[in-house]
């Protein structure tokens, strides 16, 4: 037998004890109950990361050997250098297939790699016949298919690779889930003929919303028997509708994401970091999310306020240029500012709005969390 490759992972020790009561102020949290402080849980995604660590793409898209090591590694920085509330699992950690941000990938697809970290899906329909032809595909087919593949392949590779946290062992498990969102699938799928078309030609719109719901459904439940996960509680995507009106949103997205919820019975997370203000009162009253999953510098927080304080859990709302170029003092102006707004009914997790810039600086990550802790000494 080859012999395991070793990752060492060493936590600061008073990070390592502080595990317990950062899972007991999450869990607070997601309660609306009283913390000693505001949960900060900053959203740093592979981009961040690979520049972080110095490390180049290569062949990260490539095969599932290299998404798993990295992604070790990638938990090894975090875990030694981050200093927000993520929570260490000292059991395990999790690795998955990822393709970044590419959603459509249900159906035949192009990808544009660039060579860098942000590939991008190409355009599958360009007329409105285009999507008369679509087929709902098998779950194990297209590029979707492949990090089903890739899942199975990295759950036999799991036990090549020895993980130590401050000399204990880490298991490493292998998962995989669906992606996204019906919107943000037909946004790939379509491009900008989604919005001429919802104008234009509406039932073709329908049509495509009902294939790509029917597409994301089936694949989420297959990756959860899969993975032997239970058909309970959905987050989902929904960038690119926020440049629909409410009208619009509510014609040609609300009925489908409220199918994918009613599939997946429980709490209903939702993500969209861009201009949501026109939408909020609909996403909470109509849409019935409780969870707001990484909301952008751009929405307005009062308004979020008004309707889902006490209602909804939100994460999300720094800006993400003012996190990389700083300084310090308005970083924390801006954290006492969303604070002020939004910490008042609890249910609030500080956090970029969203996605950190490759090159933030540490510093600036901490300045966040003394500006919590700042606050909450008030």
């Amino acid at each position: 037998m080859a012999a395991q490759r070793l990752i060492e992972i060493n936590c600061p020790a008073d990070r390592l004890a502080a595990s317990e009561a950062i899972r007991r102020r999450l869990a607070a949290c997601h309660r609306f109950e009283p913390t000693d402080r505001n949960p900060v849980v900053f959203s740093i995604a592979l981009r961040y990361l690979f520049d972080a660590r110095g490390v180049e793409v290569g062949d990260y898209f490539e095969n599932p050997r290299t998404q798993l090591e990295q992604q070790l590694l990638n938990h090894k920085w975090l875990i030694e250098n981050m200093v927000d509330d993520r929570s260490i699992d000292e059991g395990q950690l999790i690795v998955a297939p990822d393709l970044q941000t590419i959603r459509g990938g249900y159906f035949g697809i192009a990808v544009d790699w660039f060579g860098g970290t942000d590939p991008v899906a190409v355009p599958l329909l360009h007329e409105p016949k285009d999507v008369e032809r679509l087929v709902i595909p098998d779950v194990r087919t297209n590029l979707y298919g492949r990090k089903i593949e890739w899942f199975e392949a990295m759950q036999r590779m799991a036990g090549e690779y020895r993980v130590m946290l401050n000399d204990e062992p880490l298991g490493v498990k292998a998962s995989v889930s669906g992606a996204g969102g019906p919107f943000p699938d037909a946004y790939a799928l379509a491009g900008q003929n989604l919005f001429l078309w919802a104008y234009e030609a509406p039932d073709v719109v329908h049509g495509l919303m009902e294939k790509v719901t029917t597409a994301f459904i089936n694949y989420e439940r297959y990756t959860r028997d899969l993975t032997a996960r239970p058909h309970r509680h959905l987050g989902l995507g929904c960038d690119a509708a926020e440049m629909l009106s409410e009208q619009m949103y509510r014609r040609f997205v609300l009925p489908y994401y409220l199918r994918c919820y009613d599939a997946f019975p429980g709490r209903r997370g939702l993500h969209m970091c861009g201009a949501i203000d026109h939408l909020i009162p609909l996403l909470v009253d109509e849409m019935k999310i409780t969870h707001l999953n990484g909301f952008g510098s751009v929405a307005d927080p009062h308004l979020l306020a008004r309707h889902m304080a006490g209602r909804v859990v939100m994460s999300g709302g720094l800006d993400p240029v003012l996190l990389l170029q700083g300084p310090v003092d308005p970083i924390k102006q801006q954290t006492w500012h969303y604070l002020d707004v939004l910490a008042g009914h609890g249910g609030y997790i500080l956090q970029d709005g969203n996605n950190v810039a490759p090159g933030t600086p540490l510093a600036h990550f901490q300045a966040v969390v003394d500006a919590a802790d700042q606050y909450a000494r008030r």
